[in-house]
């Protein structure tokens, strides 16, 4: 089957970056360098031929959907274990909690469950300098979406009967 790759519907990027740098102490043979960083992004999409919602991936597991972001999980909504059976319980319409519970992954309808990008991501740096030696070590994070992700890897690696 050949593929044929176009540019069909519209997309926002948009974001911002702040970096804070400061050297916290400077004198002849030590120094110690601190820089933070936190950047906001989106990737929204704005507009998608005919306005209708596109599903791809592996198991169609990606939605794409105007207003919503580009990389939006689309799966069954993960509901937890059941503590009296051990089993694993899918909401079985993630839209209306009312219809119930299923055990089966592939019985269960789908839903926007998270996305892929996280609100915020960052890092924070420290260098120490002594002589001519020195160390430097970084910490990155990322928040919001980890829920998501949590959520989503807990619903593809369950294995319910």
């Amino acid at each position: 089957m050949r593929k044929n790759w176009q540019n069909l519907g519209k997309l926002r990027n948009s974001g911002i970056e702040i970096e804070v740098n400061s050297q916290n102490i400077k004198n002849q043979h030590f120094s110690w360098d601190t820089n933070f960083n936190l950047t906001f992004q989106k990737a929204t999409i704005k507009e998608l031929p005919n306005h209708n919602d596109i599903e791809y991936g592996d198991g169609d597991m990606y939605l794409h959907r105007e207003g919503e972001s580009m990389y939006t999980f689309y799966l069954p909504e993960w509901k937890g274990v059941n503590p009296d059976t051990g089993l694993g319980e899918f909401w079985k319409d993630p839209n209306d909690h009312s219809k119930g519970v299923v055990n089966k992954y592939d019985e269960a309808e789908k839903g926007i469950v998270g996305k892929a990008i996280p609100d915020v991501t960052g890092g924070l740096t420290n260098t120490f300098r002594l002589y001519d030696f020195d160390l430097s070590f970084l910490i990155t994070y990322q928040l919001v979406a980890i829920y998501s992700i949590i959520r989503t890897t807990s619903s593809i690696m369950t294995d319910s009967v």
